[in-house]
């Protein structure tokens, strides 16, 4: 038996409870009364807000994170230019290398363009 997915599993279990409240509250099923069942029903429903709460918390903290990220790498390119501008380091510099960029004495100069066909340039 596949599994439920836990909306469809809650709407079932709200469905269930309607019906039990609508025609037969004063009844025990299962062992327990209408009222009893609707209380499980309704942790059900605050946890389900506070998962919403904490998913509109991480939204909010994954946008503070991006926009402190941005704000950061802002000062992190001057902080590579500095290094590029210093005559101590420069953009040959191992600092400048470890910071993730390609020293100017290991980059490749010059456009090259594949050949079409066998080799012939009018092909």
């Amino acid at each position: 038996m596949a599994r439920k997915s836990p909306n469809v599993l809650f709407e079932k279990i709200t469905t269930v409870r309607d019906g039990w409240e609508d025609l037969a509250r004063d009844e025990t099923f299962g062992g327990m009364t209408a009222e009893e069942f609707s209380a499980g029903v309704a942790r059900s429903v605050n946890i389900r807000n506070e998962i919403t709460e904490l998913e509109n918390q991480l939204t909010a903290k994954m946008l503070e994170r991006d926009a402190t990220d941005a704000e950061i790498w802002e000062k992190a390119k001057f902080v590579v230019a500095g290094v590029a501008a210093n005559p101590r380091f420069g953009k040959n510099s191992g600092l400048y290398e470890a910071m993730g960029y390609v020293p100017s004495d290991q980059r490749r100069f010059g456009l090259t363009r594949k050949k079409k066909g066998n080799g012939n340039p009018a092909s």
